[in-house]
């Protein structure tokens, strides 16, 4: 999970993107396409998963980085 803004943003294996508040109640959700990975924390050199940035949540999602913007 990624917290951003007091939005817990969670990506599923069905592709499914979800934000929840603080509470943990979902807020929204969107389909991405693709299943969105787990980070692979047994692997130091490369780093997958969400990440934010520049008002840009970053989703990879299969072979594709799918980008959401307010």
């Amino acid at each position: 999970p990624l917290i951003v803004n007091q939005t817990i943003y969670i990506g599923s294996s069905s592709g499914t993107l979800y934000g929840l508040n603080t509470s943990g109640q979902e807020i929204w959700s969107t389909q991405v396409g693709a299943a969105i990975p787990a980070p692979d924390e047994q692997n130091a050199l490369l780093t997958t998963g969400l990440g934010a940035g520049d008002g840009l949540l970053i989703v990879p999602a299969g072979s594709i980085l799918a980008a959401y913007g307010n």
